[in-house]
């Protein structure tokens, strides 16, 4: 076999490589392009490395707000929620309030701050979300809030363990429920979602 044809053989299979090559980079790119991009409920919604942004307007201001919620929504059709929740917007001030008692972590805390990024958002809702405890707990120089405290200027919202993951009114309370702590964030993000009119309650 003379040197030009072995050339030819070598730009082919070359070529060939290449050709392969790009064909499966573009099957790749649409399937990561069609996992990352979806529609709920006629919102549009972008898989990002720490959530899930969606771009919307927030009372009748003019630009949109992007905003980013660690979950999925559709996979948070299974958390029953009481439409009352609605009335957070309506508030002037809202507690976020746990047992001391309850041995809960740092995931409680990611849950609040995740309310917390969008409510207290000067941008959308303006409201502040505060920490708080049941009881007192020695130094923590955190205010005792409990469903007591809730009127019609005060939420209350009581973090729980319980054998279900819901949202629920208990008199003039909010009780955010979950089965393991990490359903605490699951349970922000319904709330964030709802308050948003991307869900229904």
């Amino acid at each position: 076999m003379k040197s030009s044809e072995r050339q030819l053989i070598t730009i082919f299979v070359i070529l060939g490589i290449l050709l392969i090559g790009l064909i499966v980079g573009i099957m790749y790119y649409k399937k990561s392009y069609e996992t990352s991009f979806f529609t709920y409920h006629n919102f549009d919604f972008r898989q990002v490395r720490n959530g899930y942004e969606i771009t919307l307007f927030i009372n009748e201001r003019q630009t949109p707000q992007t905003i980013t919620l660690r979950s999925d929504p559709r996979e948070l059709e299974d958390i029953p929620i009481d439409a009352s929740i609605l009335q957070l917007n309506k508030k002037k001030d809202i507690f976020a309030t746990i047992n001391p008692y309850d041995n809960l972590t740092g995931v409680t805390t990611m849950a609040v701050l995740e309310l917390d990024k969008i409510i207290d958002n000067p941008s959308l809702y303006n409201i502040p979300v505060n920490a708080s405890f049941t009881e007192p707990y020695s130094k923590s120089g955190l205010v005792v809030r409990t469903c007591a405290d809730a009127n019609d200027e005060i939420a209350i919202l009581w973090f729980r363990l319980e054998n279900e993951t819901r949202i629920y009114r208990q008199d003039d309370c909010f009780i955010i429920a979950g089965v393991k702590e990490d359903d605490f964030i699951r349970d922000a993000d319904r709330i964030l979602y709802t308050l948003l009119g991307v869900m229904k309650p």
